[in-house]
């Protein structure tokens, strides 16, 4: 049983209106030795009328959480707030992987420069006297190296070899087959049907499809001529020029490369149900691993319109080592997102153009199968704000701890008619459901509902309360519990809507908690009122109190306009402070126990109890009165109440009215 303690100080001064003695006069002639006379008389000590109002008892339990309707009537309320629950880095949509690559391909290798070889007519005729006798002749002539490839596998393309007669004679046949030195295959045979004349010239062509060849060449050429008579006695030559009409497509080669650009693009799904119209990131990443599976040295040039800083498109732009790796990783904070829309599924579109610089006079080596590759991974998102249809996000309240500092003298009680609300402020433009429960005493109660965002981005939080009634927290609050803990989840914008939601959203709240002064009490709860003061003049004492003294009884009415009962204490001693209540000189009357006043339907008290009390006392128990100053304290102990409880309204009261009377004989005292 819970004790709260108050001292105030209050004067009330008694006189003892004592009768006058009346003077006897002697009739005799004689004067006889005088004869004192006395009788008794009672002396009435007022020690208290007080009314103690609800309000009064209630100002001694000594909480500023006790509040007072505009009617009087008491009641408590309770508001605790708790810390802000934010979306904070739950506004996410998941990563992408993706791997884009492109091989090398044909090349389309520009045409190689020529190659000549000029026979003098020594070298395979025989002139006797300046006659070329009719003859058929053969000879092995090597071309000169050819400088820009030292080999090609050649998918398509031609050689072309020109012979220019500068021989007198004719040559009625001529035969030509061109050898590659650096395997000696042929690489071709080219037929001059009808000779060469003196001083024609003759081109045919070679197929190189589907072969291999060196930049190392040699003719072999073979004929038949029918002579004649040299008449210019100066040097005679059979002269050859091989030439690369056009571009030489290989799959493979060693040459000097000229510039390729190759580019590609890549639509890619983005695996989460949110339908970003526009969105700014806080967090993130884009992985780049750049792969150059070839010789060649290249730039990397990698775009995205999706991801844009500053207005601009992302780019990224790297040079790449051949046959080398390199990864380039891009901070996505700050940047705006905005990706491909379709009616069922969103992209992200990248693209890459690979550039190698023509490459003269080095020459590489390449192949069609050589590739370029980009792997892409964009981690998950986190985001600033995002427009657009929002998919349900969750966010988890975590467990918040406040005290719930229930008024002393009532925390062993239980609140019939508690009402808790919890105020939420939603401060997005999203709804949010919650789910929430709050724990205190080993108990639990769950919370869910809907709170309604607010307006729009620029307006004040919206205000949603969820209530919980006062036969859902009876169980809760028997008895209140000292402190409460809230916990649990929200799912923000849970209905898929089209809205604007920002990391800076949240909701907070405070948990209320008002009850009238409705109470089913278990155990006694004690209220110790003010100590008031009654001064005793000293002129009004008897002398010899305890000698004079006949007879003492103590006088109390009480009227108890309470709902409950109660029992009362009254302690009269000498002591001006909390000893009063323990010390043994106190004078201790009681306790008296008051039945409550009736009541109305409604638990209200029409009519109070009335309870008249008088205990005979000792002249050792009244000498505490035998002094100039006694203190008066009470201890009122609310007494248990069925389930049900009662209503305490501001109409309620307690009045007490007691005296203390002591009859004593005086008069004989008068000449000692």
């Amino acid at each position: 049983m819970q004790k709260i303690r108050k001292f105030r100080s209050k004067s009330i001064k008694f006189l003892l209106i004592l009768p006058v003695a009346v003077l006897m006069i002697m009739a005799a002639c004689t004067v006889e030795k005088p004869q004192a006379p006395s009788w008794l008389t009672t002396w009435d000590i007022p020690i208290s009328n007080k009314t103690f109002s609800i309000s009064d008892l209630l100002e001694n339990i000594g909480d500023s959480l006790i509040t007072f309707d505009s009617l009087g009537n008491p009641g408590f309320s309770i508001t605790q707030g708790f810390d802000t629950v934010s979306v904070a880095n739950n506004l996410t949509v998941a990563g992408i992987n993706l791997d884009i690559r492109d091989s090398l391909g044909i090349i389309d290798i520009d045409p190689p420069g020529g190659a000549t070889a000029s026979t003098n007519i020594n070298d395979f005729l025989t002139v006797n006297f300046g006659v070329v006798p009719p003859v058929s002749f053969g000879h092995s002539q090597n071309l000169s190296a050819i400088s820009n490839f030292t080999w090609m596998d050649v998918q398509s393309g031609t050689l072309d070899l020109t012979f220019s007669n500068y021989l007198e004679v004719d040559l009625d046949t001529l035969i030509v087959t061109v050898v590659d030195l650096a395997d000696s295959h042929t690489v071709g045979t080219a037929v001059y049907a009808n000779g060469l004349t003196y001083l024609e010239q003759e081109t045919q062509s070679i197929d190189l499809s589907g072969q291999t060849i060196s930049n190392s060449l040699a003719m072999d050429f073979q004929g038949y001529t029918a002579g004649g008579v040299l008449l210019y006695a100066g040097p005679q030559s059979l002269d050859a020029d091989m030439s690369f009409p056009s571009t030489i497509t290989v799959v493979a080669s060693r040459a000097e490369i000229p510039e390729i650009i190759k580019s590609q693009s890549r639509l890619t799904a983005i695996g989460d149900s949110t339908n970003i119209t526009t969105s700014s990131i806080s967090a993130g990443s884009a992985q780049f691993d750049i792969s150059n599976g070839t010789e060649l040295p290249l730039t990397i040039d990698i775009t995205s319109a999706n991801f844009t800083l500053g207005g601009s498109p992302m780019l990224i732009n790297q040079l790449v080592s051949g046959n080398s790796a390199v990864q380039v990783i891009v901070d996505l904070a700050g940047y705006q997102f905005s990706p491909v829309d379709s009616p069922s599924t969103q992209y992200i579109d990248i693209e890459f153009t690979a550039t190698v610089p023509a490459s003269a006079p080095t020459q590489y080596t390449v192949a069609a199968g050589d590739s370029i590759g980009i792997g892409v991974n964009v981690a998950d998102i986190t985001f600033q704000s995002i427009t657009g249809r929002v998919k349900p996000t969750a966010i988890v309240v975590d467990p918040i701890q406040q005290n719930l500092d229930i008024p002393q003298g009532l925390d062993q009680a239980m609140l019939t008619q508690a009402e808790l609300n919890l105020n939420l402020y939603n401060n997005s433009t999203a709804d949010s459901d919650v789910d929430l429960i709050i724990i205190g005493g080993g108990k639990s109660i769950d919370i869910a509902g809907r709170i309604a965002g607010k307006s729009s981005p620029g307006a004040s939080p919206r205000l949603t309360t969820l209530e919980v009634s006062s036969q859902e927290l009876s169980d809760f609050l028997n008895p209140p519990p000292s402190d409460i803990s809230i916990s649990g989840s929200a799912v923000l914008n849970p209905d898929y809507a089209v809205v604007t939601i920002t990391a800076d959203d949240n909701f907070y709240g405070e948990v209320q908690i008002y009850s009238p002064i409705a109470l089913a009490i278990y155990d006694s709860v004690s209220i110790e009122t003010d100590i008031s003061e009654t001064e005793i003049d000293k002129d009004s004492r008897p002398d010899n109190f305890q000698d004079t003294f006949r007879y003492g009884a103590i006088n109390i009415d009480f009227d108890s306009h309470l709902p409950l009962g109660i029992s009362m204490t009254i302690y009269i001693g000498t002591l001006a402070d909390s000893t009063l209540y323990d010390n043994p000189g106190t004078l201790i009357l009681g306790p008296y126990t008051l039945l409550p006043g009736t009541v109305d339907n409604n638990g209200h008290v029409i009519e109070s109890a009335l309870s008249n009390i008088s205990d005979s006392l000792s002249s050792a128990q009244l000498a505490i009165f035998d002094t100039s100053m006694v203190y008066v304290g009470q201890k009122i102990n609310l007494l248990p109440t069925d389930s049900t409880g009662v209503q305490v309204l501001g109409t309620d009261y307690i009045n007490i009215r007691s005296n203390a009377r002591i009859q004593v004989k005086v008069g004989d005292n008068m000449w000692n």
